[in-house]
């Protein structure tokens, strides 16, 4: 990948992201119920360009695994009404063989945030 293409795509990454993040905190400015959001097991809500740590087996000797993923945009699924979800990249740069997360699913407790494009301790944490 050129880095043109990497620049643009970081680009193009941020401005979701305050997007996201700007109708996130007017959600909550306007005491919308952001229970039901998507959060981590620390309580911090998903964004467009979270790196994520995902839970997946238990090795010998109790060895926990581990993959990473990236948050890479929103899609509309569904029949009528549509439902939104986080579209999210096994961080190979491709759109191929994305799956996604529900914007509305609360706490994954098996999910973890382990970077994001701002500060994540400014981040609001909701806790169940």
């Amino acid at each position: 990948m050129t880095q043109f293409k990497r620049q643009r795509l970081h680009a193009d990454l941020r401005l979701h992201h305050d997007r996201a993040a700007g109708s996130l905190h007017q959600s909550v400015r306007r005491g919308g119920d952001v229970m039901n959001v998507t959060k981590d097991k620390h309580g911090r809500a998903f964004m467009i360009g979270d790196i994520l740590k995902v839970f997946h087996f238990t090795g010998a000797r109790k060895k926990q695994y581990f993959m990473y993923k990236q948050i890479v945009g929103f899609r509309k699924l569904g029949g009528s009404p549509k439902v939104d979800y986080f579209d999210v990249s096994h961080l190979d740069l491709s759109n191929s063989e994305n799956y996604y997360i529900g914007k509305h699913e609360g706490i994954l407790r098996e999910y973890e945030i382990i970077q994001g494009l701002d500060d994540m301790e400014d981040r609001p944490k909701w806790v169940d």
